[in-house]
């Protein structure tokens, strides 16, 4: 749903130019351009945990476009442009539209590179980082086990803070920056090779979500489409893609999983999804 600008709230007085009216006016200005533009500490936090952690080898391609937003981040953020109304709205349209095309970059790169460094954050902050008190979801796993999250808060500034959900059976089974889109997956527990599995990827979080799934190396499949595009125009409201991932039918029996994951802001989430794959119709199990 589009809220109008003429029904939100007016902020007059002193507190137009606080820290939370310019993150407001931010947050309009990029929705006017497809996304919400998280500025301020949320924003800044994702960009020095890419840049800053030593997750990021110099020679990363996306490494110069994301310096370069944060210098503008930080440079727009000072008060000559924080607290005038016409410089706030054209700073944030602008970090906006070039987070929106970080977003997308990544995606793609996911979509094309399995290995892709970016991917490694749970292990590289999961080293750096301590858990909070574990928290019972009330969604099981898809074997019946609990679930159980940790919120692992980073032992120096530079590592963000991590959400990881664990089966005591199948290990982490989700891991996201902090407060990136929240993801459920639907799925088949198992499909014979030739086959397709169906999958849908939900995402809750308002704005522009890039939705894709990663495949193991080692598996002979081919997801389809590459990559999808999902809008949610308030929070809290649940979007979906469908995929399909089709193996071939000389691909291996055995256990595998598979990665969905979203990119929204900077924010960044992968699930991992556990199939079994049984042999070809009318392929004797023995040979």
């Amino acid at each position: 749903m589009t809220v109008h600008a003429a029904s939100e709230p007016r902020h007059l007085g002193p507190d137009h130019g606080s820290p939370a009216g310019f993150e407001q006016r931010c947050a309009r200005a990029g929705r006017q351009h497809g996304a919400p533009a998280r500025v301020g500490h949320t924003l800044g936090a994702q960009l020095t945990g890419l840049l800053d952690s030593g997750l990021l080898a110099e020679e990363y391609p996306l490494r110069p476009r994301l310096r370069a937003l944060a210098d503008t981040l930080l440079h727009d953020v000072v008060r000559t442009v924080a607290l005038a109304p016409p410089d706030a709205e054209r700073s944030s349209a602008a970090i906006a539209k070039e987070t929106t095309s970080l977003d997308l970059a990544l995606a793609h790169r996911f979509a094309k590179h399995h290995d892709d460094p970016v991917l490694r954050f749970p292990s590289h902050v999961g080293e750096r980082s301590v858990a909070d008190a574990p928290t019972v979801l009330d969604t099981p796993c898809a074997c019946g086990r609990a679930l159980v999250a940790y919120r692992r808060r980073g032992r120096v500034p530079t590592i963000i803070d991590t959400v990881q959900v664990v089966c005591a059976r199948c290990g982490d089974v989700a891991n996201s920056l902090a407060d990136s889109a929240k993801l459920t997956v639907k799925a088949p527990s198992e499909v014979l090779a030739g086959g397709t599995l169906h999958v849908v990827v939900e995402a809750e979080r308002a704005g522009t979500v890039n939705l894709g799934i990663v495949l193991p190396v080692y598996l002979d499949a081919r997801v389809g489409p590459v990559l999808r595009r999902v809008e949610a125009s308030r929070p809290g409201e649940r979007v979906h893609a469908e995929f399909t991932v089709g193996t071939t039918p000389g691909a291996t029996p055995q256990a595998y999983c598979f990665c969905p994951y979203a990119v929204q802001d900077l924010g960044i989430s992968v699930s991992r999804v556990h199939f079994t794959l049984g042999p070809a119709a009318g392929t004797d199990e023995t040979e």
